[in-house]
């Protein structure tokens, strides 16, 4: 074989979408003349993806910026965009708004859209101060994405554009033409399916590469004297507004061999109004216990004395996490147990079902040398289904490292 038969040849490339000629979907790519303003703020390593869809808003909205910075420049770009200050960021944080209880002239005329991966999300809205600053909205997706090439962390996360077409569409109902952005998603996604059935399954053979030993996941990796295990609630008020939060339970891990765990601890915090006496009953808390109820300073400080700078907060799923952001916890590292666990099961060709309880309940996951007195209620109890999951978890790796 001569040194030119070497050379491969380059596919043809859309400059447009950046994909494949043969996948591109540009045609399909019409103007909707949407009369809110779309802010898309993307993560850098989302800005080259080949499956990227802010592409699509870009393409078909009249009234869209999608603004592609390093971390280190986006906050002084956004200075430049003149954002009103109506201005809204999408981000499902605990005193995030709901879009569909806004009001007609609550509705913003600008909202910002952050594209990238939940993690790339947290991290634009952490490292750029305009955003954090934003008030914020959030919606209850009607129905599970249509992404069937990238997995979503959870069944409700939607894409950029998916997100995009439904903000829209609630805020302004009267547009016409939102609908095209989900066609051209859909035309994405399945050119991009039909590209991988094509492909033939068997060629030229490899040279069998050696198998990387892969890095556990922080939740599993970090020593057990650095994690600390968190459970957070939030409270709407007696009329069902707002999202408060209101109580922490949480208990680091690290305890000398049969020596029991250290005490729960549980911070409650102080709301703007009370809460739901359901809740209080859910959570076992008394309501005698609500006026000596920490204020947001005092309580940021007992959180300063029980997760330290070297610190991992494990969390189940983001719900807490959410939570302790609102409260603003400083929280130097986390990991949430939900994500670790279902990517080594899809590794494995497994569909997670069930919640945590379930999940507890069928690995028979316990949590040796807990059996000191503990306070009651559904935060405390989540807390040790979460303790459970943690210890089995890294009992299966440390039996059968990659397991997660």
């Amino acid at each position: 074989m001569g040194a030119s038969e070497l050379v491969a040849t380059p596919r043809p490339t859309c400059y447009d979408c950046f994909r494949p000629l043969s996948l591109c979907y540009c045609d399909t790519l019409r103007p909707i003349d949407n009369r809110t303003r779309v802010v898309v703020v993307q993560h850098p390593r989302e800005s080259f993806h080949p499956l990227n869809t802010a592409r699509i808003a870009e393409g078909c909205l009249q009234r869209v910026q999608v603004v592609r910075a390093h971390l280190t420049e986006l906050d002084a770009q956004l200075a430049t965009l003149d954002l009103p200050a109506d201005a809204a960021l999408l981000f499902p944080s605990a005193d995030a708004r709901d879009i569909d209880e806004l009001t007609a002239d609550e509705r913003p005329s600008c909202v910002v859209v952050l594209d990238g991966t939940w993690h790339h999300a947290r991290t634009l809205k952490r490292d750029c101060p305009r955003l954090a600053a934003l008030p914020r909205i959030r919606f209850t997706p009607p129905a599970p994405s249509e992404y069937r090439i990238r997995r979503e962390p959870q069944s409700d996360y939607l894409s950029t554009v998916e997100s995009i077409a439904h903000v829209l569409e609630r805020l302004e109902p009267e547009t016409s033409g939102i609908e095209r952005l989900r066609e051209s998603f859909r035309t994405l996604v399945d050119r991009a399916i039909a590209a991988r059935v094509r492909a033939p399954s068997a060629g030229r053979s490899k040279r069998p590469r050696p198998r990387r030993e892969r890095t556990p996941p922080l939740a599993l990796g970090t020593p057990r004297a650095r994690v600390v295990v968190v459970y957070a609630e939030a409270a709407a008020d007696l009329e069902g507004k707002g999202n408060h939060p209101l109580l922490v339970v949480a208990r680091r891990q690290g305890a000398p061999v049969g020596a029991h765990l250290a005490p729960v601890q549980r911070l409650l915090l102080r709301t703007p109004a009370p809460p739901h006496p359901r809740l209080l009953e859910h959570l076992a808390i008394d309501p005698d216990e609500l006026p000596g109820a920490a204020p947001l300073e005092a309580a940021r400080d007992s959180w300063r004395s029980l997760v330290g700078p070297e610190d991992l907060v494990v969390t189940w799923s983001l719900g807490s996490l959410t939570v302790l952001e609102a409260a603003g916890f400083a929280v130097p590292r986390s990991s949430y147990l939900k994500e670790v666990y279902c990517n080594g099961q899809a590794r494995r060709g497994v569909t997670v079902r069930g919640g945590l309880e379930e999940l507890v309940r069928r690995h028979g996951a316990t949590l040796p040398n807990a059996d000191v007195p503990m306070p009651q209620g559904r935060a405390v109890e989540r807390l040790r289904q979460t303790e459970a999951m943690l210890h089995w978890m890294r009992s299966e790796n440390d039996r059968e490292p990659d397991t997660f």
